[in-house]
Formats: structure tokens, C-alpha cells, sequence
């Protein structure tokens, strides 16, 4: 009999920066980096054989074929047949595997998973500018092949892995470790041993509470521990100039430890009863609920206000640098005016993070009270964005560079507040129309052109 698979909760990742290493740090390092280049070179030889696979089988004209029906069938000429082909069976994945264990010298625990990895999320990603799935646009000829151009992080699984618990749990100032095993190393005996590798991670300051409290709560067994990768962050230095001392991002490997949240509560609301979400044109957003379209009592002055002052203080800065002496112009444009740039644009950007959390909060918690156990939101697209008020709440006029709105990121913020409070989430018309079927059916079918992307009507 199968296992009964268990409810699932949120995954989260949380960064963790690595500071310690036992045993010798440095031969542990440059061992970290030659199997970050392996596994990247396996990743590469995985999707050049499977692709060479599916070749060999012909599947590339199958594809070709049951797309032309299928366009045709959208168009409204017929019935939508089914895809032919399998992105992952089962015989092209024991040849996949068969060759990666010949030609890639990796231990079975990262050479397993990465294979996993692979063949999950693979069938489930959608292609950037198309409708079907990315492995159907890749083997039809389209594009989109991918191809690791850096070292890739080496993944490890729950049983080669944990966290080492400090004696005092609460303190800020107690070590908090975590071990795991990567590969296997041939002994004086020789036989193969586990490399067993303990890291002693980043979590001391005042900055680091909130890591500092997830790590408890995985401790404690309130948060699951889940598969985590060791990753090596090669970006570019941010220099801030502060008392006189440059400080850049800290760069090195780190531990990105993936945790399971507990599933939340089933809500009271009825998930039949839909709050549709836009954004409004005079006030930042319209909320149709009850029958009556309602704003929530935000009438977006505070924010627009803020926004404006920051766009006159940002052009009242430039001024100032025209008369600045020769000696403070010497250095460039840039030099002499990023100090006032990043604080100027780190409190614009904080300011619609605060507010799109706050009304995220809020609508989330109207539609709870109500006993709305759906939420529709249907962000602007290209054509509606310049007449959205939080579009153009920061512009002056005259002053370019005062529009613009982090769109994604509010609606990222009411996905988690819904999935926190147990209210489903839809975002745009296509998740409406998986939830009723019969509505999508009386509308007329939309055209489709031969590439997949919808025709847009004139």
C-alpha cells in the first residue's frame, strides 16, 4: 500500500552565512569548489543527453505536430488533444543516469538528487514568452536550452545533514553549527569514509533576530528541516562609505537551509464567495466586495506626498552639485553625488515596500472578516499601468523619473498573506477560469498565434 502523503506547508530558504569550518578550512574550501564546478558540468551533460534522447526518438516531430493541433484546436476548429510525449520517462532517465555515473566522478547522495531536482522541476516550468511548458518550446526547436555558466550549489538531503544546537538556546550570543556530509574519501585502510564537514554560521547582531528565531524554531521542531545546498556567493562588492570607512557585502559560501512551515489552518471563509482586486485610477486600489467597490479608506496622499518630496529633494541634490568647487567635481559625476543617490533611493524603495505590506495586510484581513475564502487579483498590464494612481503617485511635473511601482512585489505580499490566513489566491483571468470552467466556456475562444502568444485585440 502507498504512503499517504502528508500535508505540506510553506518552504522557505533562509541564507546562512559560513564563518568556521572544521576540519582545515582551507582544504575544505577549495574541495567545495571543484565539486561546485562538478556538478555544474553534470548539470550541463544531464540536458544535452536528454535533449540527444529525445532526438533519437523522434520526439521532436511529435511535438512539432501535436503543437499545430493544438493551436488549431484553441482557435476553436476541434477538440485539444493531449501531448504525446513525456518530458521525463522512464527509460530515458536510467540512460541519463547510467552516463552521468560513468562520466562524472560524483558521490550517489549529490549525483541522486540533482537528478531529482531535475526531473521535478522540469515538467512544471512555463516558458518566458509562450503558453506551452519550456521542455515542449526546447524540443520543438525554440530556444530556451539551459546552460549553467557558473558553478552550480551542491544540494545535500535531510539524512547528510542538521543544525548543531547551542547549550543555550535564547541567548543572542551562543554558536549555532550545522553539519553535513558532501562525498566519501579513501582511508589508510582503504576504505571509503564519509567526509563529515562542521560549519560554525553567522548569527550574532542585532540585524539577525528574526535568522536567529527561524533557527529556534527548527530547532524546537515547530519548523521541519528540509534539504538544503551549499552555494558560494561570487557577486559584486556594494560599497557604502560610512564614517570615513568603506564596507562592502560580505562574500564566501554560505548554507541555504531550506525549512517547512507548519500548514496553516483551514479558514472559516467560503471559498466560493470571490473578492476581485485592481488597482484603481484615483485611489490605489478598487476591491469589489459585497456589490460595492470600496478602497479601504486609502486615498494614497501620504504615499504620494512622500514620493514627490523625494523626487524634489533627488533634483534639488542635483542643482547643488553644479555649484560644488572643481576639487569635488574632479573625482566624476558619480563619485562625488552616491552617498545622497543610495540613501535617497533605499527610502523610496522602503517606503512602497512598508506601503504595499500594509495594504496587503489590510485586504487580506477585510476579506477574512467578510468570510471571503477567495481573492482574484488582476495586476495592470503594459496598457492600463500610466492611468493606476500608484503609477503615477510620485510624479511632478516637469521632473522625470517620478513613476513606477513594484507591482510583483504587492502582489507577491497578498500570496503569502493569503496562504498565512488559509484564503485561496488567484492572480489574473487564466487562474479564474481554472476555477470556473463553465464561465471560460460561454466567452468566445481567444486567438492564438502560431508561436502560442495570444493576440492582443486592436
Amino acid at each position: 500500500m502507498a504512503k499517504k502523503k502528508e500535508d505540506s506547508g510553506l518552504v522557505r530558504q533562509l541564507p546562512l552565512q559560513v564563518i568556521a569550518i572544521e576540519p582545515d578550512s582551507k582544504e575544505a574550501r577549495q574541495h567545495w569548489a571543484t565539486l561546485s564546478i562538478s556538478v555544474q558540468k553534470a548539470v550541463n551533460d544531464i540536458m544535452l543527453q536528454w535533449l540527444r534522447l529525445h532526438l533519437n526518438d523522434g520526439n521532436d516531430q511529435k511535438i512539432r505536430e501535436w503543437m499545430d493541433d493544438y493551436l488549431t484546436a484553441t482557435n476553436g476548429r476541434g477538440k485539444k488533444p493531449n501531448c504525446p510525449v513525456e518530458p521525463w520517462p522512464k527509460k530515458i532517465r536510467q540512460q541519463v543516469e547510467r552516463y552521468v555515473l560513468n562520466q562524472h566522478p560524483l558521490n550517489s547522495r549529490v549525483r541522486t538528487l540533482l537528478l531529482n531536482i531535475i526531473t521535478t522541476k522540469m515538467p512544471k516550468q512555463a516558458a518566458t514568452k509562450s503558453n506551452f511548458k519550456r521542455w515542449q518550446i526546447i524540443l520543438a526547436g525554440r530556444g530556451e536550452f539551459p546552460q549553467a555558466s557558473r558553478p552550480m550549489p551542491i544540494p545535500f538531503d535531510v539524512q547528510n545533514g542538521g543544525l548543531i544546537v547551542p547549550e543555550n538556546l535564547e541567548s543572542a550570543d551562543g554558536e549555532w553549527k550545522f553539519w553535513f556530509r558532501l562525498d566519501r574519501s579513501v582511508n589508510g585502510k582503504g576504505k571509503a569514509e564519509s567526509i563529515r564537514y562542521v560549519v560554525t554560521v553567522k548569527t550574532f547582531g542585532r540585524k539577525l533576530n528574526s535568522l536567529r528565531t527561524i533557527l529556534q524554531r527548527i530547532a524546537s521542531g515547530e519548523y521541519k528541516f528540509c534539504g538544503s545546498q551549499l552555494c558560494r556567493d561570487d557577486g559584486k562588492a556594494l560599497f557604502v562609505q560610512r564614517k570615513g570607512l568603506p564596507k562592502c557585502r560580505e562574500r564566501g559560501w554560505y548554507v541555504h537551509l531550506a525549512y517547512r512551515m507548519p500548514k496553516p489552518k483551514a479558514s472559516d471563509c467560503t471559498p466560493e464567495k470571490i473578492a476581485v482586486l485592481r488597482p484603481g485610477r484615483k485611489r490605489p486600489i478598487r476591491l469589489r466586495i459585497d456589490g460595492k467597490t470600496e478602497g479601504l479608506r486609502y486615498l494614497g496622499r501620504g504615499v504620494a506626498n512622500a514620493l514627490r518630496l523625494l523626487l524634489l529633494q533627488w533634483r534639488s541634490r542635483q542643482r547643488l552639485y553644479r555649484e560644488q568647487g572643481s576639487s569635488r567635481k574632479s573625482h566624476g559625476r558619480n563619485e562625488a553625488t552616491k552617498d545622497w543617490r543610495g540613501k535617497l533611493n533605499r527610502r523610496r524603495k522602503n517606503l512602497k515596500h512598508t506601503f504595499n505590506g500594509r495594504l496587503a495586510a489590510d485586504i487580506v484581513r477585510r476579506c477574512k472578516s467578510l468570510g471571503y475564502g477567495t481573492l482574484l487579483y488582476i495586476a495592470p498590464d503594459d496598457k492600463r499601468k500610466p492611468k493606476c494612481f500608484l503609477e503615477t503617485a510620485g510624479e511632478v511635473q516637469g521632473i522625470e523619473g517620478g513613476g513606477g511601482w513594484d507591482w510583483y512585489q504587492f502582489g507577491t505580499m497578498l500570496k503569502n498573506r493569503c496562504e498565512k490566513e488559509g484564503i485561496r489566491f488567484l492572480r489574473g483571468a487564466e487562474d479564474f477560469r481554472k476555477i470556473r470552467p463553465k464561465a471560460a466556456q460561454s466567452r468566445k475562444p481567444k486567438r492564438v498565434a502560431a508561436n502560442g502568444v495570444r493576440k492582443r485585440r486592436k
